[in-house]
């Protein structure tokens, strides 16, 4: 039985715990843990940091993961197995529209999209193109091959659901992941919605647990580092400085 504890704010806190159930051999306890979910790495057992675009620690510890939870998203995935699989070629060209009701921080919001780019490609990006308004963000990668990247993001939309699209093309197949699969995308009065099932933030959690266990459990590196955490924020800081 592995024992974990979380430390984190209620709403967090409540969504690690439903994901945790899910899981077997797995213990929540409130000390002495064999590992930590947390926002500080500063903890002798190993640790999954949660929000790394706010909690990126200023030292680097050997012992901890960061919570990249949307390259676990079940409309993400069959995507990075199409491409880990060859299926998909070279990353070409790749495209993502994200826009969110209500009040988020540009951070917190093109933290994953940026993510998922670098994750896509494989390799470090520079912007070539930015444009900046408030409550919107566009930002144009380029990659070494003529790779590139859109991603466009904005907040406080009218309306009550999210809408996501993202769309890869590679050198042999293309693959996206949608709300057009699940969804209808209504316009009204009240702004743009979609209708359907929106992705399960619990399963991605539940897959970022597994393989945080995986690597506690066999003392062996995660296949997420703070390196990844630190190329994101990197180009983030371009962004913000622009």
């Amino acid at each position: 039985m592995l024992r974990i504890q979380i430390d984190l704010a209620e709403d967090r806190d409540r969504l690690y715990r439903e994901a945790l159930r899910r899981l077997r051999g797995i213990e929540i306890v409130e000390d002495s843990p064999d590992a930590i979910i947390a926002t500080s790495v500063e903890h002798e057992c190993p640790v999954l940091l949660d929000q790394p675009e706010i909690y990126y620690p200023r030292t680097m510890k050997t012992h901890w993961m960061p919570a990249h939870e949307w390259r676990f998203l079940p409309n993400i995935l069959p995507v990075h197995e199409c491409r880990e699989a060859g299926k998909l070629g070279d990353s070409g060209l790749l495209r993502i529209h994200h826009w969110l009701p209500g009040e988020m921080s540009m951070r917190q919001a093109a933290f994953p999209q940026v993510d998922l780019v670098l994750s896509f490609f494989g390799t470090t990006a520079e912007v070539s193109h930015l444009l900046t308004r408030p409550d919107y963000l566009q930002i144009h990668l380029g990659f070494p091959g003529d790779g590139m990247a859109m991603i466009d993001i904005a907040t406080n939309r009218l309306g009550l659901e999210p809408y996501y699209s993202m769309h890869l093309i590679g050198s042999d197949g293309a693959a996206y992941a949608d709300d057009h699969r699940n969804a209808q995308l209504q316009y009204g009065t009240e702004g743009t919605r979609a209708i359907g099932f929106a992705p399960n933030s619990v399963l991605a959690m539940q897959r970022m647990l597994d393989e945080f266990i995986a690597g506690v459990r066999a003392e062996r590196e995660w296949r997420l580092t703070g390196n990844d955490s630190a190329s994101v924020l990197q180009i983030l800081k371009e962004v913000e400085h622009a």
